[in-house]
């Protein structure tokens, strides 16, 4: 290694941590967004929580839980042991609370066999909620609101806790008054902390997740708040769930994976000293001259296309329209500020007057949207009827055209089927009749398939052109084209 090379190097490692030295030196932002983990120091995070919980069950284990819940209640004889006998209670907290099919099933016959489960989640997976018998609703507040919370219970006292606007925004709509209890409320009145029974053990349902993180345990008395809310589990002990956190796959999952597998691990190690060798004997070769690489071209149209053929291929139908209907929901509340818990005619006269549409025009939409939520299964014309009708009221709240040509080339393409569909039923017979004049071999079943193949593209024309005309009777109008 020559002079010159040890000066460049001097200085390459000089300027690395003069810059190591002012990232560190640069104030730190506050990370605003939520990450439930029990180890995030940061506002929304949960670690303050964990902590206290130290102190609401004193000489009792508190096990952190990164794996399924299957995996954590039945991996091995003891923890089988304490699943059989539902002897301590199992915390979760996220924005979403989605775990499999299977895992829930598990976490049910844990809390039939005495077990407890804590779930604070703002929205709850559709079969949970289904097997649940809840549903969560959005409370719309004006911006300077603070949401209260209360329990219900006298004994715990009548103290309104205060929190910061558009963190605590659910509550429950629905809930199973049979075996389904009310703990607590907001200051509307509406159900936010539910005990629902099942069979020995019981489930305690919290739609305000962010109630207990970090920012409002410090406020006030707010951790007062959460004392009582965890007074409704028993002095066990407790396991507390980072396996369901918004992110965690993401971030950690692949390599943690990596590193529990002797052999990966292995290689991983491998593959780090070969590359160090590598450095060592191979850096100081020179290079060849780096090629000119070409910006990668915009891929989002083709991952666009690949998630809308995903869908189409699945045919679930209704889920996309429930994400159109919920997006949409969204913008009237978020961009409109109009409360979309009910549709009244307060509610469409607000949508007639910041969107200058008639009454009749939203009055439909809205029927259509009530419609397609009470229906289990949706056409493909169903929701395009849906998208498009959608598409017009946003357009026309936010003055712009409106656009209906994918509609209409949608709707040109089932006459397409009908159109190919005859062409193929004429050519096939002219095609089979000629040859049969001159000719009676088995190279006439040829032509045939042209005559099946037109049977079938007409059979879908025929089939879509009447679902449209049934939906179209249906919807009670008829969108016209425009500069079509």
């Amino acid at each position: 290694m020559n002079k010159q090379n040890t000066i460049f190097i001097a200085m390459i490692a000089t300027i690395v941590v003069l810059l190591l030295w002012a990232e560190q030196a640069k104030p730190k932002r506050i990370n605003w967004q939520p990450s439930y983990s029990s180890s995030d120091k940061a506002p929304y995070g949960h670690y303050i929580l964990r902590e206290e919980l130290r102190q609401l069950f004193p000489a009792e284990k508190i096990e952190t839980q990164q794996r399924t819940i299957y995996e954590a209640l039945k991996r091995n004889y003891t923890t089988r042991k304490h699943f059989e006998e539902g002897d301590f209670n199992y915390v979760f907290i996220n924005r979403v609370f989605a775990p499999s099919e299977t895992d829930f099933d598990v976490l049910m016959e844990f809390v039939e066999n005495g077990g407890q489960v804590f779930i604070a989640a703002q929205l709850f997976e559709r079969q949970v909620a289904e097997k649940l018998g809840i549903k969560t609703s959005y409370f719309f507040i004006n911006a300077q609101d603070t949401v209260t919370l209360r329990m219900v219970n006298p004994r715990l006292g009548k103290k309104a806790y205060g929190f910061k606007r558009g963190t605590i925004s659910e509550y429950f709509q629905k809930y199973n008054s049979l075996n389904t209890s009310v703990l607590a409320v907001n200051n509307e009145d509406n159900p936010v902390l539910l005990k629902a029974t099942h069979g020995k053990g019981n489930f305690i349902l919290s739609s305000t997740p962010l109630a207990f993180s970090n920012y409002h345990m410090v406020l006030r008395d707010n951790s007062e708040y959460a004392s009582k809310v965890f007074s409704y589990l028993p002095v066990q002990m407790v396991y507390w769930d980072e396996y369901y956190k918004d992110g965690r796959i993401q971030s950690t999952n692949k390599f943690r994976f990596i590193m529990s597998r002797e052999s990966l691990r292995w290689a991983l190690w491998l593959t780090i000293i070969t590359l160090i060798i590598f450095i060592i004997f191979e850096g100081r070769r020179t290079q060849r001259i780096i090629p000119i690489i070409k910006p990668l071209p915009n891929t989002t149209l083709e991952f666009t296309q690949t998630v809308g053929k995903l869908y189409y291929q699945r045919k679930d139908h209704k889920n996309i329209a429930e994400k159109r209907i919920t997006h949409f929901l969204e913008y009237i509340r978020t961009h409109m500020y109009v409360s979309t818990n009910q549709f009244d005619e307060a509610f469409i006269d607000k949508i007639v007057s910041k969107t200058n549409q008639s009454e009749k025009q939203v009055k439909q939409l809205f029927e259509l949207i009530t419609r397609v939520q009470n229906q289990t299964n949706i056409t493909d014309t169903e929701l395009l009827y849906l998208s498009t009708h959608i598409d017009q009221m946003k357009a026309a709240y936010e003055g712009k055209p409106i656009n209906t040509e994918a509609f209409f080339k949608v709707q040109r393409r089932f006459n397409i089927h009908l159109i190919f569909g005859i062409f193929w039923i004429l050519m096939g017979s002219v095609a089979a009749l000629s040859y049969a004049m001159v000719s009676n071999d088995e190279f006439i079943i040829f032509f045939l398939l042209f005559i099946v193949y037109g049977i079938y593209r007409t059979v879908i024309g025929i089939n879509q052109r009447l679902q449209r005309n049934h939906y179209k009777v249906t919807l009670g109008g008829e969108t016209t084209p425009q500069n079509t």
